[in-house]
């Protein structure tokens, strides 16, 4: 698993341009300009679930999703809401990339027993 802030989404490019590099999955938030998160092609062919969190403010870049890419645009949101150390830190939309983000982590990584069974 590889979880990117929009100051190292560099690691997603070389995973990109060397396919023998495989994660078990790729979370991005608030991509930067020009990076290859905000680029449909590479990722849309990518062999992993890979998820991007868009601020509001990105929304015209998000990606469609595919069954292994997953964009979430959060309306209103401006780059950093996911930050804690950011002026722009919302902490309900944070909470949901990050519930977003674990429901995915679970779905790869596992455990894959039913919760409501445990007692």
């Amino acid at each position: 698993m590889i979880v990117l802030s929009n100051m190292a989404t560099n690691f997603l490019e070389q995973f990109v341009q060397n396919p023998n590099v495989a994660p078990k999955s790729i979370i991005i938030y608030d991509p930067p300009p020009n990076s290859v998160a905000r680029k449909a092609e590479p990722l849309l062919n990518y062999p992993i679930p890979i998820i991007i969190h868009f601020a509001g403010t990105q929304s015209a870049e998000a990606i469609n999703a595919s069954d292994s890419v997953r964009s979430y645009v959060y309306e209103d949101q401006k780059q950093g809401f996911a930050n804690p150390s950011s002026p722009n830190y919302n902490k309900p939309a944070s909470r949901i990339a990050y519930t977003r983000t674990l429901k995915l982590l679970r779905d790869t990584l596992g455990p894959t027993f039913d919760l409501e069974k445990v007692r």
